[in-house]
């Protein structure tokens, strides 16, 4: 018999909320992939004695080992949670101390309750009483919970061709609150919709990584940046989707969804629920420029991460050095620049002096563009009405 809200801080699209243990406040991030955790100094100073110890995966399928525990009191607005199993780690790679965080609330701790996402007000509701959120049944869809973490996954369809719509994928993918990433599909899920005549088509590819999970930054690999033309998350369409790849065993869905409308995630009654921003917001289109390539790190030097136009391979490598971008030196950009703000994220232009392998030091402009695929469904007038003609259903 509960019901409360909770602002939260959004430190580059991760829910910080604060959290009380013994009378203290701490700051946790709110994580709906990933178990409760919490740093060994925490642990330390409220007694926190382990009972065993865990190999955890993060979706980088970067694997550490653990001391797991039993906190017998946490509090979250004042509704306290009692015997919650939680990780105790003595480092959670540079997620914590870049995120000035103390620790994760995750899907564990959550499995009793419902929590309703809103970024537009910048608060989280958590209750127990589905009818006070006042939820209109069309935006309701069927969600399953994982057996071990009770980590939500929602109804996730695709069509490959937008003149082909009725050739549709659907599969379950992990809501996951901690990745600021929009849609991520598996390997294991790209190989079987190629095996069956219904993979998405692939825009770039690159060899590299610039992704950063809870055991720091990924190891080098093959991407994919798909295209969805057409696809639905419940009961919701949306048009000109990018969906990266990745190589954990389930595909995502991020925090990139709340800025199109309320994410409620139902845990009591296994329910999931999508409110687009606007009512008249059936159809919801999410084109997007990027950068032809993206930074990422080697130890503590800034490089190329990866690279997505096949045109500059000719020119730099995955691994040259970043020395500048926009004459700012990169010497004293970090990961956690990375993890906790990206300076440049919203900039549609960078102006790059790279210290290649084998011509010296370069320098060159970047500007973020559309895929030409996209733009030209994008600027095709569309009279259809594709929420009723894509046929949005429970599958």
């Amino acid at each position: 018999n509960y019901h409360v809200i909770i602002p939260f801080e959004n430190v580059n699209d991760k829910i910080i909320i604060p959290v009380t243990i013994g009378n203290e406040s701490y700051r946790f991030m709110l994580d709906t992939g990933a178990p409760c955790a919490i740093s060994s100094n925490i642990a330390g100073k409220i007694g926190l004695k382990a009972d065993t110890s865990v190999i955890i995966a993060d979706q980088s399928k970067k694997e550490k080992l653990y001391s797991f525990g039993c906190i017998n009191k946490i509090e979250i607005a004042g509704i306290s949670f009692d015997s919650v199993p939680i990780i105790i780690g003595n480092e959670f790679g540079s997620a914590f101390s870049c995120l000035n965080i103390d620790g994760i609330i995750g899907s564990n701790l959550l499995r009793n309750s419902i929590v309703q996402f809103s970024y537009q007000k910048g608060q989280i509701i958590l209750t127990d009483q589905f009818k006070k959120l006042n939820i209109d049944s069309i935006n309701i869809s069927p969600m399953i919970l994982s057996e071990d973490q009770s980590i939500p996954f929602i109804q996730f369809i695709y069509s490959p061709s937008i003149k082909k719509f009725k050739k549709k994928m659907g599969s379950y993918a992990m809501f996951d609150s901690g990745s600021d990433d929009f849609i991520s599909i598996s390997f294991h899920n790209l190989e079987y919709s190629d095996s069956v005549g219904l993979a998405p088509k692939v825009l770039a590819e690159s060899f590299g990584s610039n992704t950063f999970g809870l055991h720091g930054a990924a190891k080098n690999s093959i991407s994919y940046l798909l295209d969805l033309p057409i696809f639905s998350i419940g009961h919701s369409v949306f048009l000109n989707g990018t969906a990266s790849t990745t190589i954990g065993n389930s595909s995502v869905i991020g925090t990139q969804l709340l800025k199109y409308g309320t994410v409620t995630i139902d845990y009591i009654n296994k329910q999931f629920c999508f409110k687009p921003k606007t009512a008249e917001e059936s159809v919801i289109d999410v084109i997007r420029k990027r950068f032809p390539i993206d930074p990422g790190f080697n130890g503590d030097t800034l490089v190329v991460g990866q690279i997505w136009d096949d045109k500059l391979l000719k020119e730099i490598e995955v691994g040259d050095r970043i020395l500048s971008i926009n004459d700012i030196n990169t010497e004293n950009i970090t990961p956690c620049d990375m993890i906790s703000g990206n300076t440049f994220k919203n900039i549609e232009e960078l102006t790059l002096r790279i210290e290649t392998k084998n011509k010296g030091v370069i320098s060159f402009t970047l500007e973020k563009t559309y895929f030409k695929e996209q733009l030209k469904r994008y600027k095709k007038n569309q009279t259809i009405d594709w929420y009723n003609v894509y046929g949005v259903r429970s599958f």
